[in-house]
């Protein structure tokens, strides 16, 4: 399959890197028992917000003063976990949650709540449009994307990413939006945008895994960028419309693996080898400071160890921080040293990137947090320095 092959004659230059700068002393939030912010997190100026699935509650972490400060959600007990969140303002939080799917907007004083409609989209897949027809009230015909909602405050909508129920196994859906817009006005889908595109668009009657049939969306000023983890290319939008694709790129990029049959999908060990062999690439992210785009390409390894083990699924790959500029060429890339990045444990701010680690409460060896523990600063090439991390 071409979607497969790394894109040839792209050119490479070595202008800017990472430098490790600092390591962070944000105190761990007291009376929190176990957050995640590389799952549900937003970064604005200087600050971060992490939500807690457990609690309801979101964490406000202050890079410039360290402070940390608890945001209690009144959230309904019984519901759903938040799949995303947004902070449109200094007064409203935007939430979607699951079971039942619907819309939180909170405010200073009240919460309230909205359904979110089914979407009628063409497809192809006779079971999928009967399932369309009967479903029961309170259920809806896709899926929401973890983490990928972003507002236009020009239009007061709301751009979520979604996809059709068990479209990752399934057939008859390359006409289907990947992103639907919702008008907080009129409360009413108003379209979707972005078709599967590249090894997603002609997986035909084969499937990914879960984990390599995300996507990660970017939305800068009236733009929006869409990667797939499994796709060499990012594909761009304006106001829904397609405006075209650039290649974003390692210099150690491998050809993508191509999606496996039904019957081995079924097939918890193989797919489990699968997923952890497989190059794939992780979130697409702008840094306001530089002027810069980044995406974190996690390369191909064995998936199992001479023992017969299999091999961790993070902490021995190769991962590499790759920059490109405003006209989408090629300025620099970073690789991380072995053993320092945990699952999707960078976030990414507007001169570089936090990486944080996996701490355990001495009371209860299980139960885990999450603390910021590093900075990386992008730096012109010339004026990389080295730094012992300590």
């Amino acid at each position: 399959m071409a979607f497969s092959k790394v894109p040839a004659n792209v050119r490479f230059s070595q202008n800017y890197t990472l430098t490790f700068t600092d390591s962070l002393a944000i105190p761990r939030p007291q009376n929190v028992p176990s957050y995640d912010p590389g799952l549900a997190h937003i970064v604005e100026n200087d600050s971060i917000y992490y939500f807690i699935d457990l609690q309801r509650n979101i964490i406000k972490v202050n890079l410039a003063t360290s402070a940390v400060n608890l945001l209690q959600l009144p959230l309904q007990k019984g519901t759903g976990d938040v799949l995303s969140f947004c902070h449109p303002s200094r007064e409203k939080f935007i939430l979607i949650q699951d079971f039942p799917v619907r819309l939180l907007i909170l405010g200073d004083t009240k919460i309230t709540y909205h359904s979110l409609p089914n979407i009628n989209f063409p497809s192809t897949n006779t079971a999928f449009n009967t399932l369309s027809k009967t479903l029961k009230k309170g259920a809806v015909n896709f899926i929401i994307d973890y983490g990928n909602l972003h507002y236009d405050s020009t239009k007061n909508q709301l751009h979520i990413g979604l996809q059709p129920l068990n479209a990752y196994d399934s057939e008859g859906f390359e006409d289907f939006g990947r992103i639907g817009i919702f008008d907080l006005s009129s409360l009413k889908w108003i379209s979707t945008y972005a078709l599967p595109e590249g090894m997603l668009k002609y997986k035909g009657r084969k499937t990914y895994s879960y984990l390599l049939s995300k996507k990660n969306m970017l939305f800068k000023n009236d733009t929006m960028f869409v990667s797939y983890v499994n796709d060499h290319f990012v594909y761009y939008y304006k106001e829904g419309k397609y405006l075209g694709k650039f290649p974003h790129i390692s210099t150690s990029s491998k050809d993508m693996f191509l999606p496996v049959d039904l019957e081995d999908a079924r097939d918890v060990e193989k797919m489990k080898a699968y997923e952890y062999a497989a190059p794939y690439y992780g979130a697409y992210n702008y840094h306001e400071k530089l002027k810069l785009y980044s995406r974190i390409y996690y390369d191909q390894q064995e998936a199992l160890e001479s023992s017969g083990k299999y091999r961790p699924p993070y902490l021995q790959r190769s991962i590499h921080a790759v920059f490109l500029d405003e006209h989408f060429n090629h300025v620099g890339e970073y690789t991380f040293p072995l053993g320092s990045l945990e699952f999707e444990s960078l976030i990414a701010v507007s001169d570089g990137f936090l990486l944080y680690s996996t701490k355990y409460t001495n009371t209860d060896p299980t139960q885990q947090y999450f603390q910021l523990k590093y900075k990386y600063t992008i730096t012109p090439k010339d004026n990389d320095t080295k730094k012992e991390i300590k």
